[in-house]
């Protein structure tokens, strides 16, 4: 997975603020480790939270073939096709953009 797509994921999860909490309260994170993932990250490590994060991508990726696919259901699960997860791959893809120089 390219760091860029890692870096639009964290700007659309967590406006790179380390600090931040999901909608819900449960999810804390610069990637957004939700309790229902059967996941869990140490909350107050950076690194744990980015390895975790990446791991549960790229599970989905090779779940559902693809990286489209496997950030929608980053945000969604293996519910992909509801609106809500095709707006925020295209947060993502958008955002995504900026990072491609980055590294």
């Amino acid at each position: 997975i390219q760091p860029s797509h890692i870096y639009a994921m964290i700007e659309q999860e967590s406006s790179f603020n380390k600090h931040a909490v999901s909608d819900k309260g449960k999810a804390k994170c610069l990637l957004q480790i939700h309790p229902s993932s059967g996941y869990t990250a140490n909350t107050t490590d950076i690194e744990s939270c980015l390895i975790t994060g990446t791991n549960i991508l790229l599970n989905f990726q090779d779940k559902f073939g693809n990286l489209r696919d496997a950030t929608k259901a980053y945000y969604c699960g293996n519910n992909i096709k509801r609106k809500s997860c095709n707006k925020y791959l295209q947060g993502v893809e958008s955002k995504k953009l900026k990072y491609n120089d980055w590294i």
